[in-house]
């Protein structure tokens, strides 16, 4: 049924399936079964403690309590899930766009899945109250991509002053030291051209006076051996020249890409 591309400047953008299996047999996929949990939350990952088990009140009314202390991937997650009552609390990706479905046909009563640290990173914090156990509680996707740069940069970081989030701000404080480090090494880039370029207009220059003085004392002399010699001064001129234009068809646009 096609892939569905989900993408908002400055809060990133997923590769998720519609109703089919087409983004993960391309493997464009942004969110499989194979996807480190390291990875998520834009490389935050998921806190796990001893206190932040992943805890699950069924449609029977029921509570479990599942360790995902030592799951390392999202099949490790949902592998833990389908083991508490294998065929009844089901977990598997969504069937569109990205994240963790739960299905429970244990009861007709509310799915719910408690807000701890551990929900909220892999996505599943929240509720399925329909009564009808075919509906599942569909997750939210926490493996976003985005795009690279300082505009990308800024449109986060003001999201996260105006949301308050600390954890968000220290990863875009990295992210912005390393843009700082970035245009630095290219301003060096560039200073070091500009020197190149202002030593081959000197010797462009240097070239010019050579040439001029060659003309001059030459005026007088055999005419087929001064134009020899005004051939080879041109030859060298024009290399030069080449060597120049080459430098200037370095832009800026070079270093920024």
């Amino acid at each position: 049924m096609g892939c569905r591309f989900r993408a908002a400047s400055g809060t990133g953008f997923s590769v998720g399936e519609n109703g089919g299996t087409t983004a993960t047999d391309l493997g464009l996929r942004t969110m499989t079964a194979a996807t480190s949990l390291s990875e998520l939350n834009r490389g935050q990952g998921v806190p796990f403690d001893a206190s932040s088990n992943l805890k699950i009140t069924r449609r029977d009314g029921t509570t479990v309590s599942i360790d995902l202390s030592n799951a390392l991937t999202i099949q490790d997650v949902l592998d833990a899930i389908n083991a508490v009552d294998p065929g009844n609390l089901v977990a598997s990706l969504n069937a569109v766009g990205n994240g963790i479905s739960l299905l429970d046909n244990s009861g007709t009563g509310p799915l719910i899945v408690e807000s701890n640290a551990v929900a909220v990173a892999l996505g599943l914090a929240g509720e399925e109250d329909s009564g009808d156990p075919a509906n599942p509680l569909v997750g939210e996707d926490v493996n976003p991509r985005e795009a690279t740069g300082v505009l990308t940069i800024l449109a986060e970081l003001e999201q996260a002053l105006r949301r308050g989030d600390d954890q968000e701000l220290q990863r875009l404080t990295t992210l912005i030291d390393d843009e700082i480090n970035r245009f630095n090494q290219v301003r060096a880039e560039l200073g070091s051209r500009l020197k190149l370029l202002d030593d081959i207009e000197n010797q462009v220059r240097d070239q010019d006076l050579v040439l001029q003085e060659k003309l001059s004392e030459k005026l007088d002399t055999n005419l087929p051996q001064t134009l020899t010699e005004l051939l080879q001064q041109q030859q060298t001129l024009e290399a030069t020249l080449a060597l120049t234009a080459q430098s200037f068809r370095l832009s800026v646009l070079s270093f920024l890409t």
